[in-house]
């Protein structure tokens, strides 16, 4: 029974590469090859980004006595970044699927079900961390550090490191879970807490570099330091140099917390699924209702929607609440930031036209990454008919949609490039092309979005976290912004001689207005047909 809850949780993840989930035919051998290709891509680029960090440390493994220093940094690093990119999916994974309640009814012990959810959890922690991990050790492999023990040690490793980020990504979920059962508005407070997290992992980011250099130049005191407080980070960077006994205490500790962490869980997982403490009963109290159109009260339901669900709003609006935190950090540190861009703007004159462009990519990268409209279709699942049975047009559910999208990223984006451009020092002209091209970028990337989640729509998930973050249509969406935005950016650069920056812009604004109302034709006509069908 494990092993077909296992394969069912895995088959669900990457139904769509293999499985047209609109037709629900699978894929040709070329087209499954093609997406895993593409995967593959994506996750050796950001391999290469942690094995360039690492060549920075080198000196480390030269020598012997704190080349174990160097693996405790490849942990800690490694532990972070797995704990960051599966924790937003735990709570969905451990207790939010569609399909608990149908499991929990059939003869499956509870644990059983449990252990599935988990193991789907250490796959998700094990791809995050081994993505610093394996760079990691890859590098001192090629400098010197390399053995039969040492590779094998390193290899198993990277098990163990994801196991122990399983353990800490559960607790935190188990946390989560405990206190959103107690509270009504429970997708705001797991969206805040995120948020708090996300603010203290990007703080520790950007001090990363400082905290490189420090390390290195006072070794000692570092490793004195992690020998007394951090006893569990020193026994592996000494089982990753080889060390039999600390190779064996290692695993023996992060195997007695996973099996702790089970315990755990199994004594409150079915309580925490089926028991919802803080809602109460809905209670109707007469009065006035207030009259408005179908496009408002179509606006106002996906809103209700977003909102409603914080694995939504984690993974498809964090760029709404990021850019006015960039924004506020930059007034906080504006006299630095002008400081430091009037020394390279001596250095190199051209870098004032540049810095406009600048402005545009870092936000439109950023709003490439809230599609909030991508996975809205797939997220109606099998209540689709409902929508579809109201007496309005299907164009304009769609229209709802996008807008929503919309609204949310203008009226992030937009304030956000303009406090960035006065503080920057840009003039009038140029701070107006910005927020002219954003304008317009703000409404192709949501008209893509809903075209790429019309096109290939998912209705049969049992975890918003699939169509949410896992779905093909959401990588296309930010493939496709983005290099929308990058090609829109290297027309403004080869033209720089013959246009002003400011033209370029234009130029580039109105080239990008051609395929938004080209999508939004398409999402009038055929993509609400579509609709209709689905």
């Amino acid at each position: 029974m494990l092993k077909a809850l296992v394969i069912k949780q895995y088959r669900e993840v990457f139904k769509g590469y293999y499985v047209n989930r609109k037709t629900g035919e699978g894929r040709s051998t070329a087209g499954v090859l093609s997406l895993f290709a593409l995967y593959g891509v994506i996750m050796l680029l950001l391999c290469g980004v942690f094995y360039a960090l690492f060549l920075s440390m080198t000196p480390l493994l030269g020598t012997e006595d704190f080349r174990w220093l160097y693996f405790a940094v490849a942990g800690l690093l490694s532990v972070m970044l797995g704990v960051f990119g599966s924790v937003f999916n735990t709570y969905a994974a451990l207790y939010q699927p569609g399909d608990n309640e149908m499991l929990l009814s059939m003869p499956i012990p509870p644990t059983t079900l449990l252990l599935s959810r988990l193991l789907l959890t250490y796959g998700m922690s094990l791809q995050y961390s081994a993505l610093v991990w394996l760079p990691a050790v890859l590098c001192a492999w090629l400098h010197g550090c390399a053995g039969t023990a040492v590779v094998l040690f390193d290899l198993l490793l990277a098990l163990l490191i994801a196991l122990f980020v399983t353990v800490l990504t559960c607790i935190l979920g188990w946390a989560v879970a405990q206190i959103a059962s107690r509270l009504k508005n429970k997708s705001f407070i797991t969206v805040l807490l995120s948020l708090a997290f996300i603010g203290a992992y990007y703080f520790v980011c950007l001090r990363s570099q400082d905290f490189l250099m420090s390390l290195v130049a006072n070794q000692e005191k570092v490793s004195g330091v992690i020998r007394t407080w951090g006893r569990l980070t020193y026994l592996l960077s000494r089982a990753a140099g080889g060390h039999g006994p600390s190779m064996l205490l290692y695993a023996l500790v992060v195997l007695a917390l996973a099996l702790g962490c089970f315990v755990l869980l199994s004594r409150s997982y079915v309580g925490i699924v089926t028991k919802n403490r803080g809602e109460k009963k809905a209670v109707y109290r007469r009065g006035a209702g207030k009259a408005r159109s179908v496009h408002a009260a179509l606006l106002d339901r996906e809103l209700r929607h977003f909102t409603s669900s914080a694995v939504y709003m984690l993974n498809c609006g964090l760029g709404v609440a990021l850019l006015p935190a960039v924004a506020a950090m930059l007034v906080w540190k504006g006299a630095e930031v002008c400081a430091a861009l009037g020394e390279l703007a001596a250095m190199a004159p051209e870098l004032e036209t540049m810095l406009p462009l600048a402005v545009v990519s870092a936000v439109a990268m950023v709003v490439g990454l809230d599609g909030i409209a991508t996975p809205s279709v797939s997220l109606e699942g099998k209540s689709i008919w409902v929508v579809q049975s109201l007496p309005v047009p299907a164009a304009l559910v769609l229209r709802a949609k996008a807008e929503l999208c919309i609204l949310l990223n203008a009226l992030s984006a937009l304030p956000s490039a303009a406090v960035i451009c006065v503080v920057l020092g840009l003039g009038l002209l140029p701070t107006l092309s910005v927020l002219l091209f954003l304008l317009v970028f703000v409404c192709y990337a949501a008209l893509l979005g809903l075209t790429l989640g019309v096109k290939m729509v998912n209705l049969s998930w049992t975890s918003e976290t699939t169509v949410n973050k896992q779905s093909m249509n959401v990588i296309f969406s930010w493939l496709g912004g983005w290099g929308s935005a990058i090609a829109c950016v290297g027309l403004c650069v080869l033209l720089r001689g013959a246009l002003p920056t400011e033209l370029g812009l234009v130029l580039a604004a109105a080239l990008l207005a051609l395929p938004t109302v080209l999508l939004g034709r398409w999402l009038r006509t055929r993509g609400a047909e579509s609709f209709e069908v689905m």
